[in-house]
């Protein structure tokens, strides 16, 4: 769970520090109640980012058109049948550190303005190695 006290500029800072310690292989999972969440994954050599597509959440967290002209302004690729089953953006990996932070920005803004997640207090961090297990230090956002 992340702390009480987490406010947005906070939680977006920790955000992107823990992206950038993210291992090969890596993934986070942030979320939110109502099914409302995005993920990371390192993936050879990009950091694969995803929010959920308003079609698996709770009907009082839909995305609307509105919300997806925002997510598309905001460098999200929309969902569809051929590519990824959620909104998604890519990053090189290594990334320079403010590519992290761009990351982290646009996937705040994406929970806050378009999944409506109140508060960062409301969010729970899950994370994991794939093909070796393990875990990978994400104190930062706890």
């Amino acid at each position: 769970m992340v702390r009480d006290n987490a406010d947005w500029p906070s939680f977006q800072a920790a955000l992107a520090l823990t992206l950038a310690r993210m291992p090969a292989d890596g993934c986070l999972v942030i979320k939110a109640s109502g099914n409302r969440f995005a993920q990371f994954t390192v993936m050879g050599e990009v950091i694969h980012a995803e929010i959920v597509d308003g079609a698996v959440v709770e009907d009082s967290y839909e995305i609307s058109w509105e919300d997806a002209a925002r997510l598309v302004a905001d460098g999200w690729a929309a969902p569809s049948e051929d590519s990824w089953p959620n909104w998604y953006r890519e990053i090189s990996w290594p990334a320079l550190y403010r590519d992290f932070e761009e990351m982290a920005d646009r996937a705040v803004s994406a929970l806050r303005d378009v999944l409506e997640v109140a508060e960062a207090s409301e969010l729970s961090v899950e994370s994991w190695v794939n093909f070796g297990g393990g875990d990978f230090d994400t104190s930062a956002l706890e």
